[in-house]
């Protein structure tokens, strides 16, 4: 896709070519397509073709560059099933047991849930008190598989 944009004088901030302009006492509307590069160009703006959004561009040395996707935020739902599939593979399937009868809100909560999101309350809780690990945690958002 291409697009004609501009950038702040740190080289940030891209914005694109608007699509109407008055110029030389004329409305020029269309004024950022293709077929009008050479006065876009003429009026400083940079021909950029990609698929990045403007907000993950930059100007430096003289060409417009991206700034890399930035990292999916891990998964934190998980099914019950997958957390039990995950913990017994690893041989902690009887931990979990364990941490589910030790409680008596954990256990209702537990039972009660469909999924289990790993930021929700009853589990936080669960790590401060020294129920479940963060170690847990991690291996959990790190090796469930998605059912």
């Amino acid at each position: 896709m291409t697009k004609y944009v501009k950038f702040n004088s740190e080289g940030k901030n891209a914005y694109e070519a608007p699509f109407e302009i008055e110029k030389d006492d004329k409305v020029i509307r269309g004024y950022n397509k293709p077929s009008n590069e050479a006065m876009l160009l003429q009026d400083g703006w940079l021909k950029y073709t990609g698929n990045a959004p403007l907000s993950r561009l930059y100007y430096e040395n003289g060409e417009i560059k991206e700034l890399p996707e930035p990292a999916p935020a891990p998964k934190t739902t998980f099914t019950k099933l997958q957390i039990r599939r995950c913990l017994r593979k690893h041989d902690l399937e009887d931990q979990l047991n364990a941490i589910i009868s030790s409680d008596f809100e954990f256990k209702a909560d537990w039972e009660d849930a469909q999924d289990i999101d790993l930021n929700d309350e009853m589990i936080q809780k669960a790590i401060t008190s020294g129920f479940i690990s963060q170690e847990m945690i991690t291996l959990i958002q790190n090796e469930c598989e998605v059912q």
